[in-house]
């Protein structure tokens, strides 16, 4: 008979511990699809959770062009960006007026996609663009903004593996105390 050995807390024969190293692993995490939409007239911005090829969590920003009244394609007419960790923390930065822009550049295969977000003054702008697709730019609400930066922090709180109430801290301690101006082509 095989003798017993300890896999944890549970002893385990060295048949169970065979069977337990062969038994199916679970697909990639189960993420939930957790996004939020910014409408404009001529284009629609999405940013939504989702997990990097290596499981990590990120931001994904979609931007999809106006085929109609309040109509989008987001399936031939979209692009798309994977945010990094720094870029989560840039974005946060604007939503939290903190900082008055932030510019992701040299995203994709070939390096030919970027987006920015911006403060001003009574709202936030965002956009993104891809070489030969153009540029999608959207207004963002104050209440829209607040909703992305839910969304953005739930994310940093995973990959930075702190609390919500740790990262704001932390965000908030690394900013520059003076306040943010809004951007100067910004509308009083």
């Amino acid at each position: 008979m095989a003798e017993p050995r300890k896999h944890g807390t549970v002893m385990m024969t060295n048949a169970e511990q065979a069977a337990l190293a062969a038994a199916p692993k679970p697909a990639a995490a189960i993420v939930d699809r957790w996004s939020k939409h910014c409408y404009g007239t001529k284009s629609a911005l999405c940013f939504e959770i989702g997990l990097t090829k290596d499981q990590e969590h990120t931001v994904f920003l979609q931007g999809a062009t106006a085929i109609g009244e309040r109509t989008y394609d987001w399936k031939n007419g979209k692009i798309t960006v994977q945010l990094s960790v720094g870029e989560m923390l840039g974005v946060l930065g604007v939503l939290l007026s903190v900082k008055s822009k932030f510019e992701g550049t040299a995203h994709g295969v070939e390096n030919d996609k970027g987006f920015s977000i911006e403060h001003q003054g009574d709202k936030f702008f965002g956009k993104i663009q891809q070489k030969n697709k153009g540029m999608r730019a959207v207004p963002i609400t104050f209440a829209d903004a607040t909703e992305v930066a839910a969304l953005v922090i739930g994310q940093l709180c995973k990959v930075m593996r702190m609390s919500d109430v740790a990262l704001m801290n932390l965000v908030m301690r690394m900013q520059p105390k003076a306040p943010v101006q809004p951007a100067a082509n910004a509308r009083a």
